[in-house]
């Protein structure tokens, strides 16, 4: 969603990149946002920033030699929600996360 407050530089591109395993099991997403009068860093420097980012992480237990990293529509990511990607396309996948007893899940 790109938007700007009055008197801030205005959001001028915003992109989205998810790391996943071989099973496409996302295990970390990389947010870039580019200010007005700032360089928009390229689609490789985005995605090698991002798998240093869940390199650094311990929980993900994978080395980062097997993990990927892809560039997906800001928009797929929807919040309250499992994601996966669909390893044919390379498209991010949304789940809603069903909650105790079946009621919608609470988003805040």
């Amino acid at each position: 969603m790109i938007n700007s407050t009055k008197g801030m530089p205005k959001v001028v591109s915003e992109k989205l990149c998810v790391v996943y395993d071989a099973k496409g099991k996302v295990v970390h997403m990389h947010k870039v946002s580019t200010m007005e009068g700032a360089v928009t860093p390229s689609d490789d420097l985005i995605k090698a920033r991002a798998l240093e980012h869940a390199e650094k992480m311990k929980n993900v237990g994978i080395s980062a030699t097997k993990l990927k990293a892809v560039l997906v529509e800001p928009k797929s990511f929807h919040p309250g929600s499992s994601h996966t990607i669909d390893l044919k396309t390379l498209t991010l996948v949304a789940k809603p996360i069903a909650a105790p007893g079946g009621e919608k899940p609470r988003i805040m």
